[in-house]
């Protein structure tokens, strides 16, 4: 991790609305970048995919300063579905199949 992602990663990730504008049970709570990964590698059943999360955060990171909270949280979701997903496999060719346990 270089500088410039060690310094976004204390950053904070804010998929809220202002809480003048929205009561307190309609937001989300706050959480940084770094939880997220966390998160997100913990989803992994592959090291393969445990070692994308970290570019994919930190392309997501890069992106929603001009994204509405609405695309970044879809974002985010997308992020952990594919993750999830047990036919994805990393670095398979197009056309190859996976192998399903």
């Amino acid at each position: 991790m270089d500088a410039t992602d060690q310094t976004a990663t204390a950053q904070v990730i804010r998929l809220v609305i202002p809480p003048a504008q929205t009561p307190v049970e309609q937001s989300m709570p706050v959480f940084t970048w770094e939880q997220l990964h966390q998160q997100l590698v913990d989803l992994t059943d592959s090291p393969e995919k445990a070692a994308i999360v970290g570019p994919l955060v930190s392309g997501l990171r890069k992106q929603a300063a001009s994204k509405s909270t609405d695309l970044v949280l879809r974002e985010v979701l997308c992020l952990a579905w594919t993750l999830m997903d047990e036919s994805f496999r990393p670095g398979l060719m197009p056309g190859e199949e996976a192998d399903m346990p």
